[in-house]
């Protein structure tokens, strides 16, 4: 990897920590406070965090950007993460159901997961020459 893509995956997965931090949170709260279900609290965070991802990376990881209309980044940014959210959900859904584990665990395993999934796909597909 060149230095400038350390870098930027370094700055992503700081973005991406803290994009995260208020997914799980907002997972947490929604599922064990307004008693939405796991799966549904989980799109709902991720989405959050979507925004929260396109905003910082836009303005601080990737300073090259193949889409010049904002608009169009997002929405292309928004169809990248859809994959990420049924990739995240499916593997939260497997952790939970079938090694019983709690959601905030799937959770964890997930994210890790669909991390590099989002770099990459974003990296080469709206932020390379």
């Amino acid at each position: 990897m060149k230095k400038k893509s350390i870098r930027q995956f370094l700055q992503y997965i700081a973005v991406g920590g803290t994009c995260t931090t208020i997914d799980i949170i907002v997972l947490y709260l929604l599922t064990t406070l307004a008693g939405v279900h796991y799966l549904v609290s989980a799109s709902c965070s991720f989405a959050i965090g979507i925004v929260l991802n396109w905003s910082l990376c836009s303005y601080w990881v990737f300073d090259y950007h193949k889409v010049k209309q904002q608009s169009k980044e997002f929405l292309c940014y928004v169809f990248i993460s859809l994959f990420g959210l049924i990739l995240n959900a499916l593997l939260m859904w497997f952790f939970t159901e079938f090694f019983n584990l709690w959601f905030m665990i799937s959770k964890a395993y997930s994210v890790s997961i669909t991390l590099f999934y989002n770099f990459f796909t974003r990296k080469l597909l709206l932020h390379s020459k």
